[in-house]
């Protein structure tokens, strides 16, 4: 939600009144000096510092300095809260008895235009009356049975930047008011904080700012925000209390690399990025050791692969994701401002890859906490993700988005809807459908079973009890399957979803069973089915005391004919109907497939050229790749004919086959079959088979 916060506090601040309170702009010039004095005064972090910047001034022409690190402070509590201890072992988050936990929650800010001016006095600073909208709300939330374990809090710069009138949508960090920043502090920030406490609810403080479109060691943001830790992690109230957990900054975009270069996952910018958080976090170390950590990624918080190789040096920390519709290659009716990136179509398949390559390494580090993700139909115009629940296996975002978090059983996350809205919850009216939504309906938005709000009402309930779905289950059925009958062509990934009442969907990730009448015909290995020969049988399934039959006809795997590409490289030109190619010159011909294909149940395929038709002087390879084409590939080349008198050109692709690159084929990732040929020449394809 970058670009929504820097406009809301351009507007919000232009509009507000002249209210100088503090000092002027920070005083970088005294952080330099300050900087060779306190260098040695992180004797107590046990991590090597971050390295001085390569250069002098920083992407806008500012001087660049490392921040200078804190003095500890004497007399701060060695660890406090009042909720349970929730810290990181590994992977995990775990209570004090050591089991593996996940939260669930909402979010809340208290900037007067997101809330509905509820508490705007006339000056737009009021502290006092913030704090009572901001209890009185999420008390609001909880009476109405959202069960929460904690508040995303963004401490929004609306409160603690210098309050003239003033641009400050850019490097908003010139205008940060230290003294200004300790008042709102105490007199709003930490009494919400208590106020979330009392009740029973974490706070993951998100600082406020939200990063600029380039981060860099040493630039102004970074030393503002290490300020801003510095200050909240000395707080009495705030250090070493597990009931308080931080988010590092809000939506990295790039990083300015060490050799001058900009990027968001190149390798220079994935070491930057672990530099620019491990500095961040020895800050906070240096008072508080207890706090849970939560670590952003760059793109928005979507990549996360690079701490693989630059990992974090930590003993309590997590990544902090964001998730929408259209990220992870995710189904989106429209794209996200910030990504850019949205389409529809690929439903399970394509979010199961993308959401594997980066949250799914990352869960597999340490605990991921999402603090932004929402879904609804784009006609609602109520969410900042666009996209529909749908069914897990199937098409859509929600449902898809559940079972893959579940599955990795470290991943929290909350919803990104308005408190005010969800201080208003009815269940009862649910489920309200709507065949075309729109704008400024409230109740369609809160209680359609296609957006996110009823869906995650109904899953936190059923997170807090402890199970995965209600006793009670009206309907179950194999995910993206519509009706009882489909055709089987390729191995296929179902998933189970339970429906309650209100249609509420719950994706099993255990507890059913899957049976074929005729393994012969198609065979059920865990939740592949997999087709063994042309014909029809049936597949049971049975879940929550309910069962399913399904009537399966299987048909051996063919490619579609109609669909070969003779332009992938080069101009070529293709008769389906004679099934006659002829490629540019070096050029390449054949199928890419936007769902890759999963093959993983055959060991070879098998090309034959006629070979009266084909033209003999032809060089022409027969190629099979996983990835990219520039990725590697596994390929033969058309050699002598055979006792029937055609060319046959057989590939090897079961698992374990080496590419050309020397890096293993993954069989159940196909994403291009084709042809290369020195061009101009007719080659003619009499059958391509799998065994």
């Amino acid at each position: 939600m970058k670009r929504f916060f820097m406009a809301a506090l351009a507007m919000g601040l232009l509009l507000s009144s002249c209210n100088k309170n503090g000092d002027d702009v920070i005083d970088y010039q005294k952080h330099e000096q300050e900087q060779e004095q306190n260098q040695n005064q992180n004797s107590s972090v046990d991590y090597e510092p971050a390295p001085q910047p390569q250069n002098k001034k920083d992407h806008y022409g500012n001087p660049l300095q490392m921040p200078a690190m804190p003095k500890k402070v004497d007399g701060l509590p060695a660890k406090q809260g009042k909720l349970p201890n929730y810290h990181q072992e590994g992977k995990w988050l775990v209570d004090e008895s050591g089991r593996h936990v996940v939260m669930h929650g909402c979010y809340q800010t208290q900037v007067p235009w997101m809330t509905g001016n509820a508490y705007d006095s006339g000056d737009g600073y009021n502290y006092k009356n913030a704090v009572a909208w901001s209890g009185e709300n999420l008390q609001a939330v909880l009476s109405h049975g959202w069960e929460l374990d904690y508040v995303r809090l963004h401490f929004d710069t609306y409160w603690f930047l210098n309050r003239d009138n003033v641009d400050h949508s850019k490097e908003g960090y010139k205008y940060f008011n230290e003294n200004l920043f300790n008042e709102v502090l105490n007199n709003l920030f930490v009494p919400v904080m208590k106020q979330c406490n009392d009740m029973g609810l974490r706070c993951v403080i998100q600082c406020g700012y939200v990063a600029e479109e380039v981060l860099e060691l040493g630039d102004g943001l970074h030393r503002t925000i290490a300020k801003i830790w510095d200050i909240m992690s000395s707080h009495p109230y705030i250090a070493n209390n597990t009931d308080i957990m931080f988010e590092l900054i809000n939506e990295p975009v790039s990083m300015m690399c060490a050799d001058g270069s900009v990027s968001s996952q190149s390798d220079a910018a994935e070491k930057a990025l672990t530099e620019y958080m491990q500095n961040l976090i020895n800050h906070i170390r240096v008072n508080s050791q207890q706090n849970m950590i939560w670590v952003p990624g760059t793109t928005w918080q979507q990549h996360y692969a690079g701490f693989k190789k630059y990992p974090i040096q930590d003993h309590n920390y997590g990544f902090a994701a964001h998730c929408y519709p259209g990220w992870y290659g995710s189904d989106a009716i429209e794209a996200t401002s910030e990504y850019g990136q949205g389409s529809y179509g690929g439903g399970y398949e394509s979010f199961n890859t993308g959401f594997s390559n980066e949250l799914g390494v990352a869960s597999s580090m340490a605990p991921v906490i999402i603090t932004e993700m929402d879904w609804a139909h784009k006609g609602y115009d109520h969410s900042w993700g666009k996209s529909i629940t749908g069914e897990a296996g199937g098409e859509g975002f929600g449902a898809n988005f559940k079972y893959l978090v579940d599955r990795c059983g470290n991943v929290s996350f909350n919803v990104f809807t308005w408190p005010t809205l969800l201080a208003t919850y009815d269940v009862s009216k649910a489920p309200v459908i709507r065949e075309k939504p729109q704008k400024g309906d409230d109740n369609g938005f809160l209680y359609d079973p296609e957006a996110c709000n009823l869906q995650c009402y109904g899953w936190y309930s059923m997170y807090r009890q402890g199970k995965q779905c209600p006793d009670k289950v009206s309907e179950i059925k194999l995910g993206g399957v519509y009706g009882d009958a489909f055709t089987l062509e390729n191995k296929r990934f179902v998933i189970v979803n339970a429906f309650d009442d209100k249609r509420i969907i719950y994706p099993l990730q255990n507890g059913f069973e899957i049976a074929s009448a005729n393994p012969n015909i198609v065979k059920v290995d865990g939740q592949n089915l997999i087709p063994m020969e042309s014909g029809t049988t049936t597949i049971t399934v049975k879940a929550c005391g309910l069962t399913r039959t399904y009537k399966v006809t299987a048909k051996e795997f063919e490619l579609d004919w109609t669909a070969l590409d003779p332009n992938i490289w080069q101009q070529g030109s293709w008769n389906p109907d004679t099934r006659t190619l002829t490629t540019g010159t070096y050029g390449f011909a054949g199928w890419k497939f936007n769902n890759p294909l999963d093959l993983s149940q055959y060991s070879t395929v098998t090309c034959i050229l006629d070979g009266d038709k084909t033209d003999p002087s032809v060089n022409v390879e027969f190629h099979i790749y996983d990835g990219a084409q520039g990725d590697g590939l596994v390929k033969v080349s058309k050699g002598s004919k055979n006792v029937d008198g055609d060319y046959e050109l057989t590939l090897t692709i079961s698992k374990g086959t080496k590419k050309d690159n020397g890096q293993e084929l993954d069989p159940s990732h196909i994403s291009t079959i084709g042809f290369w040929s020195n061009g101009g020449k007719d080659i003619v394809i009499k059958d391509i088979y799998w065994k």
